[in-house]
């Protein structure tokens, strides 16, 4: 064989095996950069259905409170006996429109709504209907006794029913639909020394009284424990109330009408509102914010 030959041979496949190795390297080249851009498709994409999983989550759990907040308002008493179809809060109306544009589901919505109305009108009924028992004496009411004088005012909240008496106590009773337990006494709150003319639960529970001792006492709606004592008023505490801020409002046989703060708990002093030129009976809040004041000076006072 020719030298020469070989040389040329060997050249061809040295250039052959050169050229493989470039077309690999470039195979490897170009898989890696589709593997580098599917990853980042795969990691945006991922990202998206982590956000819209998000939104998702979001829109329902809008949707059920909205749900939820149509029951309540359906069930809810309306002033006047009007046809709670007739009323629905703005709030409430725009959330629902939310939820059936997202969702889809104006037929289930119209079909819930119909159904709670039908609902709320046969418990309505049943409710006024009740009443006939007790006036034509079929059904006689329960009855609590326990305090030794006079009930002057009465409360409730939750599960629980509070008597203010002439005896000086405070009496909890449980209220519940069970016979069993209905009725039942917790317990009997002492710490005033006259008799208690008003009292007033908070929306955290907490009990306010008012006394003939001048003094306004806070009770714990969880144990019943003694927190605070509000002291000011000259002569008796006839009338309390709260606002929803927890702000207490006290009116007494002085012709004054004590402001107390409460701030986590803490009760203190704020200001004294004069007008009246006689005792001050009641005190009023309305959801407004304004106090409404009535005294024996045939006047109603509101204060804004």
């Amino acid at each position: 064989t020719c030298p020469s030959a070989l040389l040329s041979v060997e050249l061809v496949v040295s250039r052959l095996k050169r050229s493989m190795k470039t077309a690999e390297a470039h195979r490897v080249d170009e898989a890696k950069g589709q593997i580098t851009l599917l990853s980042a498709r795969d990691a945006t994409i991922s990202s998206k259905i982590s956000r819209y999983q998000k939104e998702r989550q979001g829109v329902r759990e809008a949707l059920e409170l909205a749900q939820y907040e149509l029951e309540t308002a359906v069930q809810a008493v309306v002033a006047g006996g009007v046809d709670p179809t007739l009323w629905l809060p703005d709030e409430l109306l725009i959330r629902i429109v939310v939820g059936v544009m997202v969702g889809g589901r104006c037929g289930c919505v119209c079909q819930r709504w119909h159904r709670l109305c039908d609902d709320a009108r046969v418990k309505r009924s049943a409710w006024e209907a009740r009443w006939a028992r007790y006036s034509d004496e079929r059904l006689a009411p329960q009855r609590l006794i326990g305090h030794t004088s006079g009930v002057l005012a009465l409360a409730g909240h939750c599960n629980k029913v509070y008597s203010a008496g002439c005896d000086s106590t405070i009496r909890v009773h449980i209220s519940s639909p069970d016979p069993s337990v209905d009725g039942t006494l917790l317990q009997t709150l002492k710490g005033h020394t006259d008799w208690v003319m008003s009292l007033v639960v908070g929306v955290d529970g907490t009990l306010y009284t008012g006394s003939s001792d001048s003094t306004v006492r806070v009770w714990s709606g969880d144990d019943g424990s003694p927190l605070c004592t509000l002291e000011g008023h000259t002569e008796c505490v006839s009338a309390v109330a709260i606002d929803r801020d927890g702000t207490l409002f006290s009116a007494s046989f002085d012709k004054t009408i004590r402001v107390w703060s409460n701030h986590s708990g803490q009760h203190a002093y704020l200001r004294t509102l004069t007008g009246h030129t006689d005792t001050v009976r009641s005190v009023a809040v309305s959801r407004d914010g304004k106090l409404y004041s009535g005294s024996a000076d045939t006047t109603i006072r509101v204060w804004s």
